[in-house]
């Protein structure tokens, strides 16, 4: 083969085999050298040195065989495998004769040194450029590069909560930021540029963004309400489709099919725009309650899916034409294929796994390694990570947006900060009694969830409540003696109570079947909880606890409709709404069929009440802005007007802020130093070549 030789036969691998069988007889190859021209000039010029010289135990009948296989020329080595094999049970095999250095002389060997001078020269320029020819084949291996970490600092990420995502050649990476005017939006970094660029046209972009299979577009949601797609190159973005409702991942596979979740269902769609269609959706004897996210396989025919079933995600394969549903036995979220043979999923510690796996057969065929740990998990059922066919990862770490201090402002804007330590602080309450602050604190590896604390103004005390990780958006019974929380099971989301002086554990209060249960508030006299539910949609329902499976609906339009607030006396709701395609504040009666009436002007959400229901505060931007009111049949508001701004987080659906009781201070969450900088990690070189 070096020599070049047109014609290759089955007696190449005699000579192979007869080379394998030498090394582990005598833990070397026949031929040995420093470099690979060395080495091919002795394949070519040399016979391997004697085997019985080297290790006595040898039978010389077997010394004999490997010889014969390692003949220089074709013809002298044995016909087949067989005959290979049949002679090393022949004890009375017989090989060539030995020279006198323990070398086998054989016609090849004398034939080159009984050449002519012409035929020695010709000889030795075809050795030259054998050796030449086969330095590809035999030069060493260049050692695989080293893996390689760092972190890399990503403008108005960390604000956002959502996955960064690679392109499939790693070189560029696209996430969801805040831009100067504190505008959720998608960014575009080269990883050869330190400056990430906003892309123009994605303003109000409300999940994480993905690349097409070539890397040349972008797929993202927008408005809460809306599939849409950008090219990287520039221009104007384009509808795919409506998608109204709660989505937990998006992916863009071959045949430009994009498959993404919209409730509790797995819909496919065209990139080009389309009708989606439902792929699978949950499954009552089966106890899957919904889908989460999913990934195309090589093909296109296949998908892996997350489907939550009995409270815990698993990953599943998906056959898009038998809709043969299969198990991988991996408890986990958040897949990704890579080209490397590998499959990507973080388990519901936060760590990152790599299990080899095969796409043609969708079989998992070797054992899981770790490639990072303390990955940042949204709401226990997505992680912030994503990968690149090249397998170099990118991820989000649990600590990333943990630096935030409590503050409490007055109405002229001037900051006191809370003498607590720094932490992941989210959905601040004052107590009824305006003393006590309930509060989340977020948990490592973990986006919304937590533990629920109780800070005590007075004391400057703060206590823990709850102890299992997965509990947030905590809010104060009528009474101020406890406090109702949402907690997260795997994929599912239900109401607990617990004392707020940590006398009782915590208890179930109220569920749904569809395990979708958010934000929530009791009325005054205890009777009723008006709650969001989101199963299609974010929507906001009403239902008596003596009765909690008869559920009314109060703020149901088919948009999102989130950020609950009672009035003191019960007798109102206030709510944010996109119906109208920005999201505005509302209120209406606490009445099934009020009317509503519109009380933010240019954009607002998370409404708080002030005292009497003369005031009604609401985040827009950096400023907190307050309308007064006067309820009563038809009520009379005023003007919005600026109560003060400042750098403190806001967020989409739920308060991350409140108003004391007597509407004179107000308690936010800053990111320490001003700014929402989250640090990315990544990985290089994650499986070598």
């Amino acid at each position: 083969q070096a020599m070049g030789e047109r014609e290759i036969t089955p007696r190449s691998d005699i000579y192979a085999l007869g080379c394998v069988l030498y090394e582990m007889l005598t833990a070397e190859p026949p031929f040995v050298g420093a470099t690979a021209q060395a080495i091919i000039a002795r394949v070519l010029t040399e016979e391997p040195r004697s085997l019985t010289l080297q290790r006595k135990t040898i039978p010389p009948h077997v010394e004999a065989v490997v010889m014969r296989a390692l003949s220089k020329l074709p013809a002298d080595r044995f016909t087949t495998a067989a005959e290979f094999g049949r002679a090393l049970g022949d004890t009375t095999f017989h090989g060539p004769a030995f020279g006198p250095h323990g070398t086998v002389a054989t016609r090849s060997a004398r034939g080159v040194r009984d050449a002519g001078p012409g035929l020695q020269v010709a000889g030795g320029i075809a050795l030259l450029f054998a050796g030449l020819a086969a330095w590809g084949w035999f030069r060493p291996a260049p050692p695989a590069p080293p893996v390689a970490r760092m972190v890399v600092p990503l403008p108005g990420a960390g604000a956002a909560g959502w996955s960064p995502s690679l392109s499939p050649d790693g070189s560029r990476l696209v996430y969801v930021g805040l831009d100067s005017q504190r505008t959720q939006r998608l960014f575009l970094r080269s990883l050869d540029r330190e400056v990430p660029v906003a892309i123009p046209g994605t303003e109000g972009t409300t999940n994480s963004a993905y690349f097409s299979p070539d890397g040349n577009w972008i797929v993202f949601r927008q408005g809460g309400n809306q599939i849409r797609r950008v090219a990287v190159a520039g221009g104007a973005s384009q509808l795919i489709c409506e998608a109204v409702g709660p989505m937990s991942g998006m992916s863009w596979g071959p045949g430009d099919q994009i498959l993404f979740t919209l409730g509790d269902t797995l819909f496919q769609v065209p990139a080009s725009g389309g009708r989606p269609v439902a792929v699978i959706g949950p499954d009552s004897t089966a106890n899957v309650l919904r889908y989460a996210s999913a990934v195309f396989l090589p093909g296109g025919k296949k998908l892996i899916a997350v489907r939550i079933s009995g409270g815990t995600p698993e990953l599943v394969t998906i056959d898009l034409a038998s809709k043969e549903v299969r198990l991988l036995g991996i408890a986990g979220m958040t897949p990704q294929y890579i080209q490397q043979g590998r499959l990507l999923y973080v388990d519901v510690s936060g760590t990152l796994l790599a299990v080899p796996f095969d796409p043609r057969r969708a079989l998992v065929t070797g054992p899981a390694v770790a490639v990072a740990e303390n990955i940042s998990l949204n709401q226990g059922m997505f992680a912030r990570y994503g990968a690149a066919h090249t397998g170099t990862v990118a991820y989000f770490s649990g600590l990333a947006a943990e630096a935030r201090e409590l503050v409490l402002v007055g109405r002229d804007g001037r900051p006191r900060v809370v003498p607590i330590p720094v932490a992941g602080y989210r959905f601040p309450r004052f107590s009824p009694d305006g003393r006590r602050i309930s509060l989340t604190i977020e948990a490592a590896s973990r986006v919304l969830v937590g533990d629920i604390w109780d800070y005590d103004l007075a004391s400057q005390r703060l206590s823990r409540l709850t102890y299992d990780t997965a509990s947030g958006s905590a809010e104060w019974s009528p009474d101020g003696r406890s406090l109702i929380y949402a907690k997260f099971r795997g994929g599912t989301v239900s109401l607990y109570r617990v004392a707020a002086d940590g006398s009782a554990d915590p208890a179930p209060f109220f569920g749904r079947p569809s395990g979708r249960v958010f934000e929530s508030r009791l009325t005054p006299d205890g009777s009723q909880i008006v709650f969001r539910e989101d199963v299609g949609g974010r929507d906001i329902m009403v239902a008596r606890l003596d009765s909690p499976t008869i559920v009314r609906p109060l703020a149901a339009t088919g948009f999102n409709e989130s950020g609950i607030a009672l009035s003191r006396d019960g007798r109102w709701l206030a709510y944010s709404s996109n119906l109208s395609g920005a999201s505005e504040v509302y209120i209406r009666r606490l009445e099934e069929g009020s009317p509503r009436w519109k009380v933010s002007t240019v954009g607002g959400t998370q409404p708080r009440w002030g005292p009497g229901g003369r005031e009604l505060f609401y985040r827009r931007a950096d400023s907190i802005y307050v309308v007064p009111l006067q309820l009563g049949p038809e009520p009379r508001m005023g003007g919005p007007l600026v109560v003060f701004s400042g750098d403190y987080m806001s967020g989409t659906n739920e308060a991350l802020w409140d108003v004391s009781p007597d509407g004179t201070q107000f308690v936010m969450v800053r990111p320490i130093g001003g700014t929402t900088t989250a640090a990315l990690h990544m990985i290089f070189n994650t499986f070598g070549r």
